[in-house]
């Protein structure tokens, strides 16, 4: 079983509002992945400088001081479904805030959340006023605000519009103070703990395995109840006679069965018990001549013959004149195809001779599946709006994943205060091969909730791990087409957030599935 992949990361604006912060751009501020002396870049996949703005200077190691550009008002908006839209503003001394929010669309919440104060909500349709009076101790607690725009809860749709947001003036200096300070704090705790992402990763492998070996249990578990109630049924109503020894399961394969013929007087097989199953299932094979002295029973592949493993052989095989009960045997590497049973009696099918026959009878062979974690290992993304660049690194010839760092565009001020938001697009133009799903995708760690295990009930959502920021996936699940999306997010003050996905696929075992194994 196979669960490599190479993992997919994507960051935004971290480098570059850090940069900007410290009044940096143009080429002092380059923004892509560090590359390790024995990390190779992929081809296809260059690294991207963010362009200069007109007036930045360009020589080597120089600086440009970018004004700092505090919010105007009003701003406007538009979200949808589990997408935020976000304001931030400075509240430095005492005095009203209030908050008018217009707007088209289904009902959203409002949400006022100062430094450690509690956040106030207020929910509505079309036209929200919030209120609040700020008073000395919440500005001795912290004078950065933040207003959070959002869809009511268990509500799906785009709502547009904008906000209006009056407070007390601002001392400029002090905000642009608290600014810097806010995005540093946030800088440690937007990184991503690639140890939980490993651990992550392997657990959605785990899981999806154990329920895809739950699944063939329960199959082969099915059929041995099948054979229990048969051998009841059948010593209840004497069709059981004798037994003898019968073969072991053995590998017959690479030519056809020699100098088979089927006679009248020989073997016949009227039905079997099942018509489709997995290797290890039960099959019951009832018709007439097979004989008290277990002989062969073959099934047929589309290059091999294989013998089916009598069950109960060698000491107490079920062979009986009218029945017999086999395993169906295990081809690896190989799709569904259509197999067929015949039960050949007399003498060895390997040695010179007659060989007695029964006709074939249909049966469809089911591979056992088997779970794959994987990751963008292509240029099939599309990212939302944002320049970056995408690094794939090989080491000690080994590609060990992916990573995509998305920056925000360079503007010519420096606007700390608005919340950025984003859609990316992945898989769009692959399909997976050889009867491969697309089984989940989780977004980490934003949205651990597609695939188990979780750690924590489902309707969790993983909001503010990182703090300040968000994303959520969408997909279609179940068919050959591995496409979904990320909505992103980002509050004000934050400087960066990375992501990570985990795609789990299932498939034949051992076949390629056209992402991770072509």
């Amino acid at each position: 079983m196979n669960h490599q992949g190479v993992w997919g990361r994507v960051s935004y604006g971290g480098a570059l509002l850090a940069c900007l912060v410290t009044g940096l751009a143009g080429p002092a501020c380059v923004f892509a992945d560090e590359e390790k002396p024995d990390e190779v870049e992929s081809r296809g996949m260059p690294r991207i400088e963010r362009p200069v703005q007109p007036g930045m200077s360009i020589s080597p190691g120089s600086a440009a001081q970018q004004p700092f550009q505090f919010p105007t008002w009003p701003q406007q908006f538009d979200i949808e479904n589990r997408q935020l839209a976000s304001f931030g503003f400075a509240v430095t001394q005492p005095g009203p805030v209030v908050v008018n929010v217009q707007f088209q669309g289904p009902p959203l919440d409002i949400t006022l959340r100062g430094s450690n104060t509690q956040p106030i909500v207020q929910r509505g349709q079309g036209n929200i006023r919030l209120s609040y009076q700020v008073t000395p101790q919440d500005v001795q607690r912290g004078i950065l605000w933040v207003v959070r725009i959002s869809l009511a809860p268990n509500t799906q749709g785009k709502a547009t519009g904008q906000v209006m947001i009056q407070y007390p003036a601002v001392h400029e200096a002090q905000a642009e103070s608290a600014v810097r300070t806010r995005v540093e704090e946030a800088k440690q705790r937007t990184q991503l703990n690639d140890a939980q992402v490993q651990a992550r990763r392997q657990a959605l492998f785990a899981a999806r395995q154990s329920e895809l070996d739950r699944q063939y249990q329960d199959v082969i578990r099915v059929t041995g109840v099948q054979l229990d109630a048969f051998l009841k049924q059948a010593q209840s109503g004497g069709k059981i006679q004798s037994r003898g020894f019968g073969q072991p399961g053995v590998l017959y394969e690479g030519k056809k069965t020699p100098q088979m013929s089927a006679i009248p007087s020989g073997p016949h097989i009227d039905k079997l018990s099942v018509t489709q199953g997995p290797p290890g299932s039960t099959v019951i094979i009832e018709g007439s001549g097979f004989g008290n002295v277990p002989r062969f029973v073959h099934m047929t592949a589309p290059t091999r013959e294989l013998f089916a493993k009598v069950v109960g052989a060698p000491a107490q095989p079920i062979w009986s004149d009218g029945f017999i009960a086999v395993t169906v045997p295990e081809i690896a590497g190989v799709l569904p195809f259509m197999a067929n049973f015949f039960v050949s009696i007399g003498v060895d099918p390997s040695s010179p001779g007659p060989e007695y026959r029964s006709n074939s009878v249909p049966f469809q062979y089911i591979p056992r599946q088997e779970a794959r974690v994987i990751t963008l290992v292509t240029g099939d993304h599309r990212i939302d709006d944002v320049g970056g660049s995408a690094i794939s690194f090989v080491k000690d010839n080994i590609v060990h994943h992916t990573k995509l760092g998305t920056l925000i565009p360079v503007w010519g001020m420096f606007l700390p205060f608005v919340g950025k938001k984003g859609n990316d697009w992945f898989f769009e133009n692959t399909t997976l091969k050889n009867g491969w799903k697309f089984d989940c995708v989780e977004v980490l760690p934003y949205d651990p909730r597609t695939c188990g295990p979780t750690s924590g009930p489902t309707t969790t959502v993983a909001y503010g791990v990182p703090p300040g920021s968000g994303a959520y996936v969408v997909a279609g699940l179940g068919t050959s087409s591995p496409q979904f999306a990320v909505h992103w997010w980002l509050e004000p003050f934050i400087p960066e957030m990375t992501y990570t996905y985990a795609v789990t696929i299932s498939g034949p075992a051992g076949t390629p599935d056209g992402i991770l194994v072509p």
